[in-house]
């Protein structure tokens, strides 16, 4: 639900600044599976992993999985002892945006806004959340039989190539619909006021938090280790930064008109192209270089 009224609000800051600027309507993006197949194989890319934000974030789980793993029975037992039925209850609330059904959601919301606004901006966010999870949790199951460590409350064993749990997928779902939402509609742009980039930041951190309180709800409730559950909001990260970058490099690479569709030969500003690397909200013009 908190993830919903985020992207409500976060809509309603982008129409009106649209509004201000007096942004055209998008046009529609290529095919939805040839875009997928092309944001796979930039994600298996060397160029994919080289980005300075994804490697960073990806160094950032990677060490602190190590770091956390020599203390995960410590960090189990503080946790354990500073469990309360109050926290439990609001942490399950919170968990819900682990759920598989909040990205999809987010995803219908995106595709209606869509349709109502006759804007492309809204459909590609969709299509964005929905890679980004699916990205997520293709990783989180393959981080989970690479390393499959047993439930807290079941033992301590940690196997090679077998079948467990490990790296949260709760987690890695909460984490993956963070970087859509931030980089299309929370990021600061020029021209924007004070007060428009506070509220980005404010929904921005909540997303965050939200991701975090998912995390910790699986160690308080003796699902994952530590290491886990830092590792699958780490593995969400990642993939969402992935899927939001991926699009990025589609953005910059000539793509052939749709049938029926003009090209301008109008030329925007640098500060006039959208987060994602087109022009604007009109897919059809060109950007200087």
């Amino acid at each position: 639900m908190c993830c919903v009224l985020i992207l409500a609000v976060a809509l309603t800051l982008r129409s009106a600044a649209a509004e201000e600027r007096g942004d055209p309507p998008g046009q529609p993006p290529e095919d939805w599976h040839r875009a997928l197949l092309r944001d796979t194989r930039y994600i298996f890319s060397k160029r994919a992993w080289l980005d300075p934000p994804v490697r960073r974030l990806a160094l950032s789980g990677a060490l602190g999985g190590v770091a956390l793993y020599p203390a995960r029975q410590e960090l189990r037992e503080w946790v354990q002892e500073h469990r309360s039925p109050s926290r439990a209850r609001f942490l399950s609330r919170a968990r819900r945006m682990g759920h598989g059904a909040t990205p999809l959601g987010i995803a219908a919301l995106c595709f209606g806004a869509s349709l109502a606004t006759r804007n492309a901006r809204e459909r590609e966010t969709g299509w964005l959340v929905l890679e980004s999870a699916a990205f997520a949790a293709a990783g989180s199951l393959a981080g989970s039989f690479v390393l499959a460590a047993e439930r807290p409350r079941d033992g301590r064993a940690v196997r090679v190539f077998d079948d467990g749990r490990g790296i949260s997928l709760d987690a890695a779902l909460a984490a993956s619909i963070v970087s859509p939402l931030r980089h299309q509609y929370l990021s600061a742009r020029a021209g924007e006021g004070p007060w428009r980039r506070t509220w980005k930041r404010a929904l921005a951190g909540l997303l965050y938090a939200g991701a975090g309180l998912v995390a910790y709800q699986r160690m308080d409730a003796d699902a994952h280790w530590a290491p886990d559950a830092w590792l699958g909001t780490a593995t969400g990260l990642v993939m969402g930064e992935l899927a939001v970058r991926a699009r990025r490099s589609r953005a910059a690479s000539p793509q052939p008109a749709p049938t029926g569709t003009a090209h301008h030969e109008g030329r925007l500003a640098p500060e006039d192209r959208g987060p994602l690397g087109h022009c604007g909200t009109r897919f059809e013009e060109r950007c200087d270089p």
